[in-house]
């Protein structure tokens, strides 16, 4: 705002005006919702430890989601640094890639099968049903497996 007050006193005529574009109320599920659970077993599980739930420095489509969709229990996860998300040098190991989707995977059939409850990120983890394959076998090798709760 300084650098135009300065044009407009320095320029004759020169104006201008400041408009919100858009703008949304901050969503955050919390660390009970059902989702948050189903992530944090599957992340035990497959990755051996516990999720960390961070509140994401940037922005996702949660809140409108939140708002649009009335869908309130909503997170982002998935592999990377966040640190170096949309970065220069953003990188992805390919090993953390395949063992987010292992997480998503048992997440989602966790949620699937209403055995969310059930879903504990101190058990042994969550069986797959009979003849779902899981696509493990790969190295960590990268501190993801976060869950972003709001923004």
């Amino acid at each position: 705002v300084g650098l135009r007050e300065d044009m407009r006193r320095g320029r004759p005529g020169f104006d201008y005006g400041l408009r919100e574009m858009m703008s949304g109320i901050p969503a955050m599920t919390g660390p009970d919702a059902p989702v948050v659970r189903a992530l944090d077993a599957a992340i035990a599980e497959v990755l051996g430890r516990s999720g960390q739930h961070v509140v994401s420095p940037g922005t996702y489509d949660q809140k409108h989601i939140a708002r649009l969709g009335n869908l309130h229990d909503c997170v982002a996860y998935g592999p990377g640094i966040l640190d170096l998300a949309h970065q220069p040098e953003e990188y992805i190991v390919i090993d953390d890639m395949v063992q987010s989707a292992e997480v998503m995977l048992r997440a989602a059939v966790t949620l699937l099968t209403g055995n969310v409850e059930e879903a504990d990120p101190e058990a042994d983890g969550v069986p797959l049903p009979e003849g779902a394959a899981g696509i493990r076998g790969t190295q960590r090798s990268g501190p993801q497996g976060s869950n972003a709760l709001g923004t």
